[in-house]
């Protein structure tokens, strides 16, 4: 799946839409926020999916912060890619400390991911049994120095992981 694509033709649609709409003399939609979480944020992280193996999804969980519109368009276009919008992408755990980094900034969008790490501290605090595997690889990389602690520091059970 190439995400960049996938958001240029949301863009693409978002400016459609408003050209209609300024035609018509409706409101035009503003600016939407995408923050994507989970597996797929891990997917997208080139140094991540380099140096740990991870299992592919079929759902995409994100915080869509955007007009009606938007949120339907997003999910036709991921349906055309196989992947469904997780509807519980409000509920996942963010953990203390956790930053978004912007991936893409169009005129009618702007994407952001949750950093690796705390992405892998919200598996293992909340889901550790289905992500064994992929937090011992995550501890193993070297590549979060201090995951082990944040893990730790969220009520995790670091001993389920060695």
């Amino acid at each position: 799946m190439n995400l960049k694509l996938l958001f240029e033709k949301l863009n693409t649609a978002i400016e459609t839409e408003n050209i209609e709409r300024r035609d018509n003399s409706a409101v035009t939609i503003s600016k939407a926020q995408i923050t994507i979480l989970g597996q797929t944020s891990l997917l997208i992280d080139e140094k991540v999916s380099i140096a740990i193996d991870l299992a592919a999804t079929s759902d995409m969980d994100a915080l869509v912060t955007a007009e009606y519109f938007v949120q339907q368009k997003f999910s036709e276009l991921l349906k055309i890619e196989g992947l469904v919008l997780d509807t519980d992408s409000p509920y996942i755990f963010l953990p203390k400390n956790h930053h978004f980094e912007k991936i893409f900034d169009f005129e009618y969008i702007c994407v952001s991911k949750i950093d690796a790490e705390s992405a892998l501290v919200s598996k293992a605090v909340k889901a550790a049994p289905k992500n064994k595997e992929l937090i011992k690889d995550a501890l193993a990389s070297g590549l979060f120095s201090s995951l082990r602690q944040r893990i730790i520091d969220e009520g995790g059970d670091i001993h389920f992981f060695e």
